[in-house]
Parts: C-alpha cells; sequence; structure tokens
C-alpha cells in the first residue's frame, strides 16, 4: 500500500449507550481512531421500498492495520456516514484492512 494513495481522513466510530432522566435510552457515537484511507466506489444505487426512493451507496475503505474495529462500529467521512458491513484483514497480515461500508442517507 502507498501512502499517497491514503489521502482520505476517516474516523471510525463507536458506540455507547446512556440513560436520559426519564430512563430513556440515549445512543452516542464517540471517536474510536482516526486513520487516513483510500476509498473506492463500488456501487451507487437507488431502490423503491414502501413507496420510497432510496440511495444506496456502498464504498470501499482501505487503511493501514487498527486491531479491535467491530462491525458494531461506523465511519464518518467529511459530513457522511457510513454503516460497516465487512471487515478483512487483508491477507492476515495485521498490516492492512478493507472496509466494505453502506452509507446511511
Amino acid at each position: 500500500m502507498r501512502a499517497r494513495t491514503l489521502n482520505h481522513l476517516i474516523t471510525i466510530q463507536d458506540a455507547s449507550s446512556t440513560k436520559n432522566s426519564f430512563g430513556g435510552k440515549v445512543e452516542t457515537w464517540t471517536t474510536f481512531a482516526q486513520a487516513w484511507a483510500s476509498i473506492e466506489q463500488i456501487k451507487d444505487s437507488d431502490i423503491f421500498d414502501n413507496n420510497q426512493l432510496h440511495k444506496v451507496s456502498l464504498r470501499k475503505f482501505r487503511i493501514r492495520f487498527i486491531p479491535d474495529i467491530t462491525l458494531d462500529m461506523r465511519i464518518k467521512y467529511e459530513n457522511r456516514i457510513f454503516e460497516i458491513i465487512e471487515i478483512t484483514n487483508l491477507y492476515e497480515s495485521n498490516k492492512e484492512l478493507l472496509i466494505m461500508s453502506k452509507e446511511i442517507s
């Protein structure tokens, strides 16, 4: 992996839950890690569901290895949020991760 291809700063976020004063669950997202990444567009499509049009964007993020990233986390890039749907430790070498994601809109 060439460093010059990792030209997008992303934030990997982890969810935590607390209770508000009424006992209701409040989910907040905190920064787990920041990383420089390359971003590859995989697919953009429109899906018609329940009489509504939804845009689905799939992206592949390539980053240097960071341990303990899980599917329960998400990626924030600029003002966009991506749900992590697959994590691959490339060649099982602990040097590089490929993260497949779906944009949440």
